[in-house]
């Protein structure tokens, strides 16, 4: 069974998901929505998307019947409505990270696609890479012994612009919800397959931050300490090049990602650019024992890097499944990422480093 998905808010990121699609045996492009019909008339032509099925408002692109599915790229504060209404159509859903504002919202779209029975995963590309399911299974194998330490960082400097969605506070800008869902859900993630569950929530968290002129999180820090005895120092930031890195520090050894961990196979291509160089791998392992010689572990891509959460979601669907399966996030994942990016926020933000 094919997944006839539709993509709401066609931008840069649904580009890359749309080139993803089109790689996959599972999904097509069937329609589009957005505010701007020239734009989306644009998008649909360089993706063969038939002018009639090119709607010019997101309601129109919700009330479509030849779509299953549907890909939310909105910004931030759209994306619980724009999940609710097409959840309440019976349209699986696919939404763009962060799932909602904060942790309410992100219930209310889980208990809508529980009500509805439909399908719903929150995007993050990243927990459906090759490169991910290679760590976990690294860590299995006792590689580096038993962990004990994680970082993780995604943070880049972008030009300050008040209008811009990463500075504006009326967009759901800040570090923490645009980028910082990512090393949270990654700390999250490996906590809990090194305490032998899916997930698992930090128990103590330090926070502080950096608030900028426009009144947003431009640069965040947390220390995490896990029930099972990991701990993590994550950061995040819009205004700061952190740069995107991973590492895992066991009793034995070390590993950790060499290039863009979060948007694999990126690190060497041009600027703009999501898809990887064609014959380089999508990324490289590197582990380091205490005793022994370092090593690299190559992952090849076979896809464009968007067409593995493509063919994620649109399996589970075809599957009769109302989400995803680990490391996909599930929906009690994407409540407790939720949960402690609320926490992070509030600490970075209510006593911020000037």
């Amino acid at each position: 069974m094919i997944m006839r998905w539709g993509i709401l808010g066609p931008g840069k990121i649904a580009e890359s998901f749309a080139t993803g699609l089109a790689a996959t045996d599972t999904g097509v492009l069937a329609a589009l929505g957005g505010r701007d019909l020239s734009r989306v008339r644009a998008f649909g032509s360089r993706f063969g998307v038939a002018e009639s099925r090119c709607h010019g408002s997101h309601d129109a692109l919700l009330a479509d019947t030849d779509i299953d599915a549907v890909y939310i790229s909105t910004p931030h504060p759209w994306h619980c409505e724009h999940s609710l209404g097409a959840l309440k159509r019976g349209l699986s859903v696919l939404c763009e990270k962060p799932a909602g504002m904060d942790a309410s919202e992100v219930r209310m779209i889980i208990a809508a696609a529980e009500e509805y029975s439909c399908f719903f995963m929150e995007a993050l590309m990243y927990r459906s890479h090759p490169l991910t399911a290679r760590l976990l299974a690294l860590i299995d194998e006792g590689c580096i012994g038993t962990p004990l330490h994680i970082d993780a960082c995604f943070g880049f400097d972008a030009p300050r612009d008040p209008a811009s969605r990463l500075f504006a506070k009326e967009l759901g800008g800040g570090a923490i919800l645009d980028v910082g869902c990512y090393p949270m859900s990654f700390a999250r993630l490996m906590a809990g397959r090194c305490s032998g569950v899916d997930i698992e929530e930090p128990g103590l968290m330090q926070a502080w931050g950096i608030v900028g002129p426009t009144g947003v999180d431009e640069v965040a820090w947390a220390q995490l300490a896990f029930p099972g005895g990991i701990t993590a120092s994550i950061g995040c930031a819009i205004k700061r090049e952190l740069g995107s890195r991973v590492r895992v520090r066991g009793t034995c050894g070390s590993l950790s990602v060499d290039g863009d961990c979060w948007i694999p196979g990126t690190a060497e291509v041009a600027a703009g650019s999501r898809s990887p160089v064609p014959g380089r791998p999508d990324a490289c392992i590197v582990v380091e024992p205490d005793e022994g010689d370092r090593y690299v572990i190559d992952i090849p891509h076979r896809l464009p890097l968007y067409a593995y959460e493509a063919d994620t979601a649109s399996r589970a669907i075809a599957n009769g499944r109302r989400e995803a399966e680990m490391p996909a996030p599930t929906h009690l994942d994407s409540i407790g990422n939720a949960l402690a990016l609320d926490r992070w926020r509030e600490r970075a933000t209510r006593h911020p480093t000037e």
